[in-house]
């Protein structure tokens, strides 16, 4: 019985997935990261730095970029074309996220936003050329999520919206707007309900600048990472004193 599931799950993932030749150009993914890309999905170009790990990507754009540690469990889903993407260092992100990066053929300013080319009757009428031009001459949008931001499920982010640093987007939030670094984000449209440090901790931290350490140096100062209050503050304070001793 169990070899007969694993050959239909691995039948399953044959038609579902595909190698990053078949839907990206040009792509340098680092041999330790892991993207399950759809077979729906098209990439001009892809950088993925070291232990990235994406369970189902699907969906077009001109550039993607992700940062060392950033994972997704569960499903990425982009929508539009001609957009890029950038996800910074150590992001948590869970599943269903969904994002609006690029344009599309449903085009509002026009009488209608129907895709006539690719429905029925019309799809069998050579018509597409005299609507849409190649989706490469569609206006370039993006979405940048900084470092170190934490996504919960169901998440909608529209195009040209920027993520700071830290930020944390509640499950089931629509973006519309940028977040700044640091912020707690919730609802629809999301608006921010408090932040996670102080002003002078923002600064420390963003001076810090932890996602850039290497692996080492996150070892080697891990206890910090459990500090709060008034123990993180004064960690903070001694990393930023010998910055400047250095």
């Amino acid at each position: 019985m169990l070899k007969i599931f694993n050959f239909f799950r691995v039948l399953y993932s044959f038609f579902k997935f595909a190698n990053a030749n078949d839907v990206v150009k040009f792509f340098n993914i680092h041999k330790s990261s892991k993207i399950f890309f759809s077979r729906k999905t098209k990439i001009d170009t892809a950088n993925i730095e070291e232990n990235v790990s994406i369970d189902f990507f699907k969906g077009s754009l001109k550039k993607l970029t992700i940062g060392r540690g950033s994972y997704l469990s569960g499903e990425l889903i982009v929508y539009g074309y001609n957009g890029t993407l950038q996800i910074g260092k150590y992001c948590s992100m869970a599943d269903r996220l969904v994002l609006i990066c690029g344009e599309s053929f449903h085009q509002s300013k026009r009488l209608s936003t129907y895709p006539f080319p690719f429905m029925s009757p019309f799809k069998n009428y050579d018509i597409k050329d005299k609507l849409f031009d190649s989706t490469s001459s569609f206006p370039e949008t993006k979405i940048i999520i900084g470092n170190d931001v934490s996504i919960g499920e169901d998440v909608l982010i529209t195009k040209n919206v920027q993520i700071g640093n830290g930020s944390v987007i509640a499950a089931k939030s629509v973006l519309i707007h940028d977040v700044p670094p640091y912020a707690i984000v919730i609802g629809n449209p999301a608006t921010i309900v408090s932040y996670r440090y102080s002003k002078k901790e923002i600064e420390m931290i963003e001076k810090i600048k932890w996602w850039n350490w290497s692996t080492k140096k996150i070892i080697e100062n891990i206890h910090i990472f459990k500090k709060t209050g008034n123990e993180l503050n004064k960690e903070l304070e001694r990393i930023i004193k010998n910055i400047y001793l250095v």
